[in-house]
C-alpha cells in the first residue's frame, strides 16, 4: 500500500493491483500530478493518480490497522467489507516476470474472499481470506453460553 506518491526527482511511476490510499501530499492530493500511470485495477483516494479499467478511484479502502497479520512483515488485512476484496486483475496478480502465486505473508494468492464462488486476486498485496461460518457460529455459541453462565452466578 502506498499512502501518498509525490514526484520527488523527475520520475514516474506505474501501478497495478495496488492502493494508494488514506495519506495526502502537503498539496491535498493523493498523487503528484502526472506522475503516476495507473495499470488498472487500483484503489485510490482520490483522482489524482490516475485511472483505467478495473480502477475505484475515491474510494476508502477499508483496511484493519498496520499489525502483525502473518507472514514476515506487518500489513493492512482487509476488512470484510472492503472493496478491495476479489477487485484485481481477472487475469491474475502478475508483473513483468509472470503470475504472484502468493502474497506479501506467503499465503495463497488467489482465493474467493467475498465468497461469491468466484476466485479473484485482490487489491494490494495482502489476500483476504473467506471467514468460516461454521467457526463464527461456534465462537457466538460459546460467547452466549459464558454469558448465561456468568449471570447466574
Amino acid at each position: 500500500m502506498f499512502e501518498a506518491i509525490d514526484q520527488l526527482s523527475g520520475g514516474s511511476v506505474s501501478l497495478r493491483n495496488s492502493i494508494v490510499a488514506n495519506d495526502k501530499l502537503a498539496t491535498g492530493v493523493e498523487c503528484s500530478p502526472g506522475m503516476v500511470t495507473s495499470l488498472g485495477y487500483n484503489l485510490t483516494g482520490d483522482a489524482t493518480c490516475g485511472s483505467a479499467t478495473g480502477d475505484v478511484v475515491a474510494a476508502d479502502p477499508q483496511l484493519g490497522p498496520l499489525r502483525d497479520n502473518g507472514g514476515p512483515t506487518r500489513t493492512h488485512y482487509p476488512d470484510g467489507a472492503s472493496p478491495v476484496i476479489d477487485a484485481g486483475a481477472p487475469g491474475g496478480c502478475t508483473d513483468s516476470s509472470g503470475f504472484f502465486s502468493s502474497e506479501q505473508r506467503g499465503q495463497t494468492r488467489i482465493v474467493d474472499g467475498n465468497g461469491d464462488t468466484v476466485a479473484r486476486c485482490d487489491i494490494g498485496s495482502v489476500e483476504r481470506a473467506p471467514e468460516p461460518e461454521g467457526l463464527w457460529l461456534a465462537m457466538g455459541a460459546f460467547a452466549v453460553l459464558g454469558v448465561l453462565r456468568h449471570s447466574h452466578l
